[in-house]
């Protein structure tokens, strides 16, 4: 009977685990032990060629900390991270960097928005995502028109341990396809059900179970971290904080395609709260900002308060860790145009890199290399009479395929 009922049990967790994972074998990412094998990265190992554009600077299109840049065959599109008095989505052409306008406004009117959620851009449609101030969605082409406006559909309502977190409706993480919309359901209890919800521009279509749990203690602090989400190859990835899993988001299923073994210094999900609360999470190492290409997945490294950009070869199934230089604890070395090392960045579906240096990163660098930025400038003329109160620079390097 014993043997019956251990069989049963097995066939039931693999059943649970089957719904997100149906005949995948995801690969596994040993990062426990990468910081001890660290090297130098050259950006020729990536890329053919590298340009910069020179956004222009004026106040109508003063660009913030943090952009977060997109491409098309023509157009640069920038989403400034923080509102303040400038306008939250810049177009700039992208042959010669000149402002050609705003996209949409700002307001509470029936064609404006409250703010830009972090996966804004449909490459493939060159649309734009909004959020506006009713729980709707509005859409925009690149000529600053509304193409579509349309509700969330509503979702649930819940408290956390006597706190009223009221959420009528899904949220907007990503797009899954240009009619199929993806929201991420915030595990503020610990024991959240949900993980993912697709939704249309009618209801919606699919929930994802969330099977795991953590334990919380009583406190009116909740650690709200985001996960996650990045496309490639016309694909959409997600991964959670505290979750090993990096997965696959499908129509009818969750896939997992990586797994990152932390070891000992892992946060594991079920006491992400003990961490947090206890300050242990500070030494502990996560991975974060994904991008990918079919021969690399660009990843970062966090342990005890410092980043580490990485890459797994996909060909070669080896884990690499760049060193730094002297103004980067870990970055990618231009060993093409002898420039900036590169410490962010993101692949487009184009198969594009993009990044982008602030103006006064550029003014202490020439200031640094006065006999390189010579030489650079005779190649990049902009260099010359260089503003360092100006837009960032962006960088835009085609990868080898």
């Amino acid at each position: 009977m014993k043997t019956i009922t251990s069989i049963t049990l097995m066939l039931l967790l693999f059943s649970c685990v089957g719904k997100q994972n149906e005949g995948n074998v995801p690969t596994t990412i040993f990062v426990f032990n990468a910081l001890e094998n660290m090297e130098n990265t050259y950006l020729s190992m990536f890329v053919d060629n590298v340009a910069y554009v020179q956004l222009e600077s004026s106040e109508k299109s003063f660009i913030n900390i943090q952009p977060m840049i997109e491409l098309t065959e023509d157009f640069i599109v920038v989403r400034n991270w923080v509102r303040g008095e400038a306008p939250l989505l810049l177009l700039f052409d992208r042959e010669n960097g000149k402002f050609l306008r705003e996209i949409g406004k700002i307001g509470r009117g029936p064609d404006e928005y409250s703010l830009v959620p972090t996966n804004y851009f449909n490459q493939t449609q060159k649309i734009i995502y909004t959020i506006g101030s009713n729980n709707n969605i509005l859409t925009y082409n690149l000529q600053g028109q509304v193409k579509d406006n349309f509700k969330i559909p509503e979702q649930f309502n819940t408290d956390v341990e006597g706190i009223p977190v009221t959420v009528t409706s899904a949220l907007f993480d990503a797009y899954l396809d240009s009619n199929t919309f993806v929201s991420y359901v915030q595990n503020y209890t610990g024991y959240e059900k949900k993980k993912i919800i697709l939704f249309n521009k009618d209801t919606i279509t699919k929930i994802y179970p969330n099977y795991l749990s953590w334990e919380r203690t009583p406190s009116r602090n909740i650690n709200v971290i985001s996960p996650i989400f990045y496309h490639f190859d016309n694909r959409l990835f997600f991964k959670e904080p505290y979750n090993d899993t990096l997965f696959e988001v499908k129509h009818n299923e969750l896939n997992p395609r990586f797994i990152f073994s932390l070891g000992k210094n892992g946060i594991p999900y079920a006491l992400q709260n003990e961490y947090i609360t206890s300050g242990k999470s500070i030494n502990a190492t996560s991975v974060h900002n994904f991008t990918e290409n079919n021969n690399y997945l660009f990843f970062t490294i966090f342990k005890d308060k410092k980043s580490y950009l990485s890459y797994y070869d996909k060909s070669k199934k080896s884990l690499h860790v760049s060193k730094g230089t002297d103004s980067q604890p870990s970055s990618i070395i231009d060993d093409i145009n002898d420039f900036l090392p590169i410490t962010k960045f993101h692949i487009n579906e184009r198969n594009e890199l993009i990044s982008y240096f602030e103006a006064l990163s550029i003014r202490k660098w020439l200031d640094a290399n006065p006999d390189k930025s010579k030489s650079l400038s005779k190649m990049y003329p902009w260099l010359k009479d260089f503003d360092d109160t100006g837009n960032p620079v962006i960088m835009i390097a085609k990868c080898k395929e």
